[in-house]
């Protein structure tokens, strides 16, 4: 087989990566910008040059042949080396390195992370800054793709080339309406909470610490959920007796001083919770902004929200709240 017909081009692999991942044609072509019938063709073509079927058709949802898996794991090897050198040569057009793209893991986090990129802005002439907005909760692949360049997360997982810069930690208060019974309470069992409807961010139990570090270690469950994206929104549904929520208490300053809301202790010291800036390591285009933008998110988080305290006087991570 002539060379020319053997070369395996990105395009494909970036293909069977989003069939792979929305298990549908149509969304995998919505989600590269193609037609349907350009992404069939363009897998066909190279199913007719290679000489070897890449995908299973009679299947739903489609599923990768075996050869498409082969290519599917050179796709998770080669793509983000490559998403991250044309990073790196974007940085380096960009007056190397005056370029810090952000995205956040944490829906609360507008409040005082749209003031901290104001402060860096006015410390760094000519920055390119900007907050990348994306669909999922999973940023830090992004920020291993080099699409970003920091990413706010509550979490810490080990990542290769990845390090965690805490930030600061905060109080995690239970949130209800003036007239509910646990507004009388002087803080919250995990018991207190079976009966309740929760509401909470659209996320993953295992990501909201109210389930994983408050009521999943007591073997218990709210009696419902129901979620939204907006905190805006389930401040008025707790306002409005819908059910009640576990919230950073900076992100419901203002409804508390109005009144419209009453928060109480997730356990009798209290629950803390924690946010990171993730970024890569050994990284010379971005580091030195990273480092500035910490510095400027502990001076507005210190200066401007209550009760938090800064990562040097942070306590551990595994403080119970019970």
């Amino acid at each position: 087989m002539p060379y020319h017909q053997r070369m395996i081009d990105c395009r494909l692999l970036r293909v069977l990566t989003a069939i792979t991942h929305y298990q549908s044609v149509t969304a995998a072509a919505q989600h590269l910008h193609l037609s349907q019938s350009a992404l069939s063709h363009l897998v066909s073509d190279y199913e007719q040059r290679l000489g070897i079927v890449l995908l299973n058709r009679r299947v739903r949802p489609i599923a990768l042949t075996a050869a498409g898996e082969r290519l599917l794991t050179c796709a998770k090897q080669v793509l983000p080396a490559l998403d991250q050198a044309a990073a790196d040569l974007q940085a380096l057009r960009h007056r190397q390195g005056q370029r810090l793209y952000l995205a956040t893991e944490c829906y609360s986090c507008l409040e005082w992370l749209l003031p901290s990129m104001d402060r860096l802005r006015g410390e760094q002439v000519d920055i390119d800054l900007d907050l990348r907005l994306g669909s999922g909760f999973e940023r830090l692949q992004d920020l291993q793709a080099g699409s970003v360049d920091l990413v706010i997360t509550p979490d810490a997982p080990k990542r290769h080339r990845l390090r965690f810069i805490p930030l600061f930690s905060f109080p995690m208060v239970l949130v209800c309406g003036p007239r509910h019974p646990l507004a009388q309470r002087a803080w919250i069992q995990p018991r207190d909470l079976t009966g309740e409807t929760l509401i909470t961010y659209p996320v993953s139990t295992c990501r909201l610490d109210i389930y994983h570090r408050f009521l999943e270690p007591a073997g218990l469950q709210p009696k419902g959920r129901i979620t939204s994206e907006l905190t805006a929104i389930i401040e008025q549904k707790v306002a409005s007796g819908a059910g009640v929520a576990a919230l950073p208490l900076w992100c419901v300053s203002a409804a508390l001083e109005a009144g419209r809301i009453v928060v109480r202790p997730l356990g009798k010291q209290g629950m803390r919770s924690h946010l990171f800036a993730a970024a890569r390591e050994r990284d010379d285009f971005s580091s030195p902004l990273v480092d500035a933008f910490v510095h400027c998110a502990q001076h507005i988080a210190r200066t401007q929200l209550r009760e938090v305290l800064v990562a040097d006087n942070a306590p551990p991570l595994d403080n119970d709240p019970r």
